[in-house]
């Protein structure tokens, strides 16, 4: 997509919502504070991919649809009805760009709406949407994973996953069951008995995870089904 995954952080100075918005609201409140969490990302990367924003413009456009979201209420109101928030997301920016981008206008050219072209921009939008929503939804669900099988006393299990899936580049080779059971001490038989628990435990996880921002069980199996490629 031309530019860096971290370019936008969650909590960093001035450019994204205070801490401590969420911390004197209702445990509800607070749900909606841990999916902005999760979709701030996605909004930031199609806003520059698809309406060619640099970074800061990026920002505080991000900052500003979320922003106006709160204030006027239909978040909470998508969130409380359980519906599709993904979908829901991506059509209202659609909307909040294209209002912003004409009051824009309206101040540089006198009135003038300059429509930007939506043949690449609109497949590379969608797509860096998309991923940044798989992105940051895999990783909520990781550290959920984490948490509980810490929990558990189920370190080992931890480890052998991350080793085996996560830590280490796209183009490096997966270590072998033999592999992974020498580093940590093990036979290959529990490496493959740990990578199938926590496999499944993931899967549960990614589920709770889709499920809180959809309306039915159907919508969450779809939405998983998109988180996993399939």
């Amino acid at each position: 997509m031309g530019y860096a995954l971290d370019e936008t952080v969650i909590g960093g100075p001035a450019r994204t919502f205070p801490p401590t918005r969420w911390d004197a609201l209702p445990e509800e409140e607070n749900r909606l504070g841990r999916l902005l969490g999760i979709y701030w990302k996605p909004v930031y990367w199609w806003i520059r991919c698809r309406w060619r924003r640099n970074n800061e413009e990026a920002k505080d456009l991000t900052q500003g649809f979320f922003a106006r979201l709160i204030q006027d209420g239909s978040l909470e109101r998508v969130v409380s009805e359980r519906g599709g928030l993904r979908a829901y997301l991506r059509s209202t920016l659609h909307h909040y760009l294209v209002d912003h981008t004409r009051r824009e206008n309206a101040v540089k050219r006198g009135g003038l709406l300059v429509r930007l072209p939506l043949d690449e921009q609109e497949i590379s939008g969608d797509e860096a949407y998309d991923r940044g929503w798989i992105a940051a939804t895999v990783g909520e669900a990781l550290r959920r994973l984490k948490r509980s099988l810490t929990t558990e006393g189920r370190e080992t299990h931890l480890r052998v996953f991350l080793h085996y899936y996560v830590d280490r580049s796209p183009d490096d080779p997966r270590p072998s069951y033999a592999e992974v059971a020498e580093r940590w001490g093990l036979l290959p038989h529990d490496v493959c008995n740990s990578l199938v628990y926590v496999r499944r435990r993931l899967r549960v996880i990614l589920m709770e995870c889709v499920r809180e921002t959809v309306g039915s069980d159907p919508e969450a199996e779809a939405e998983l089904r998109f988180v996993l490629g399939g």
